[in-house]
């Protein structure tokens, strides 16, 4: 999971593997603003087949954060 997740941030972020890491801050340590945080959830969506509202969208701020709310979802695909 982490490892699509990164790859996803790296290949629409231009953020340098190495760079995400899940206590990484997507603003701070990233430069991920909220544009491209925006851009970054319709791939993840995509990818993983869920969808994330603005109000979930608006509370992720670490690599951790993605996982841990994609993880939830795939076990809760109505929600």
């Amino acid at each position: 999971m982490f490892d699509k997740i990164q790859t996803i941030i790296h290949d629409e972020c231009g953020v340098a593997r190495e760079d995400i890491v899940p206590e990484a801050d997507l603003r701070g340590d990233l430069g991920i603003d909220s544009m491209a945080a925006v851009n970054l959830s319709f791939e993840i969506e995509n990818a993983f087949g869920i969808v994330i509202s603005d109000e979930e969208l608006a509370t992720l701020t670490t690599v951790a954060d993605i996982v841990a709310l994609v993880e939830a979802k795939q076990e809760k695909p109505n929600d």
